[in-house]
C-alpha cells in the first residue's frame, strides 16, 4: 500500500492518521469531548477499515497531546477494540497507545482499556 492518511480536526481537538509503508500512526490531541465522539466514531471506523485492508499488525496511537477523553469518547475506543475481536484471529491488530506521563489520567484510564483486551492492547 501506498499512503493513506484520515483526518478529523475540530476547534480544539484533531485525530490524524497515517498509513505509509509498513507503518500505521494515529495522533489524538486537544479535548475529545462529548460533542466530538460521533465524528470520532466515524473516523476510527473508516481506520479500522483501512488497517484491515491494509493487513497491519499494529497501530501506533500517540495521545500525548490529548487533555481530556470524555466517557463518550473512551466508549468509542472500546468499541474499536469490539471491531477488532470480530476479525478472524489473523486478521486482528494490535493498539499500541503512548502516553504522557504529566496527564496521569491517560496511563490509568487506558490501562482500563488495556484490561479489557490484554491481547489487544499495549500503553507506553
Amino acid at each position: 500500500m501506498g499512503e493513506a492518511e484520515l483526518a478529523l480536526r475540530d476547534l480544539d481537538f484533531v485525530a490524524e492518521a497515517r498509513l505509509v509503508g509498513g507503518d500505521a500512526e494515529v495522533t489524538l490531541g486537544g479535548n475529545a469531548d462529548s460533542a466530538i465522539a460521533p465524528r470520532l466514531e466515524s473516523f476510527v471506523t473508516d481506520l479500522h477499515e483501512q488497517l484491515v485492508k491494509a493487513a497491519r499488525r499494529q497501530v501506533t496511537i500517540d495521545i500525548r497531546g490529548l487533555e481530556q477523553l470524555h466517557t463518550s469518547c473512551f466508549d468509542v475506543l472500546a468499541s474499536w477494540l469490539g471491531l477488532v475481536r470480530e476479525l478472524s484471529p489473523e486478521q486482528r491488530y494490535q493498539l499500541r497507545f503512548t502516553t504522557n506521563d504529566s496527564l496521569p489520567w491517560q496511563r490509568h484510564t487506558l490501562h482500563a482499556l488495556a484490561r479489557i483486551a490484554t491481547d489487544l492492547v499495549d500503553v507506553t
